[in-house]
């Protein structure tokens, strides 16, 4: 009989040492680590950030200076044509203040009609106003995009001929 109390004992024993603190707990680990690396990578991404952002500043400073050097030499025309003739011709245009380049355009009337590329007229003119004083404006389709914004076209080497 002691063996069978002995035995109910040790088979009852583990349901009543159970208690809800011998139940494992859900813990989460986190690192409180931080490699040094990770410091020296946001480093590296704050300068590269820096650097693009001084390379947009001096390109559109370039691009002032550009726009500026073209009305100037506009201004200091001493003539300017009564009318351009019809055909391709080369101009300066610009935004006026972001944007400035070369392009060809495709002259009907005294106003633009399309411009070109390679002597090849590519996309017609959505507006244009008449050329007056080697100078006009005018706006074109973009793709996907709608209208361009209003750009003066400059047509400096017939004002120089």
């Amino acid at each position: 009989m002691k063996e069978l109390t002995v035995l109910i004992c040790i088979l009852t024993l583990p349901l009543h040492s159970q208690s809800r603190f011998d139940q494992p707990t859900n813990q989460t680990y986190q690192s409180t680590y931080v490699p040094k690396d990770v410091d020296l990578y946001e480093r590296a991404a704050k300068e590269k950030q820096r650097q693009q952002y001084e390379l947009e500043i001096k390109s559109l400073n370039q691009t002032q200076k550009k726009i500026e050097r073209l009305k100037k030499m506009y201004d200091d025309a001493h003539s300017y044509p009564n009318e351009i003739s019809n055909g391709l011709h080369n101009v300066e245009i610009t935004d006026g203040s972001s944007f400035s380049g070369s392009m060809q355009v495709y002259v009907q009337d005294n106003k633009i009609t399309h411009m070109c590329n390679d002597g090849v007229k590519v996309d017609p003119v959505t507006f244009a106003s008449k050329i007056t004083n080697g100078k006009c404006l005018y706006r074109f389709n973009i793709p996907d995009s709608g209208e361009s914004p209003y750009i003066d076209a400059y047509f400096i080497e017939d004002i120089y001929k």
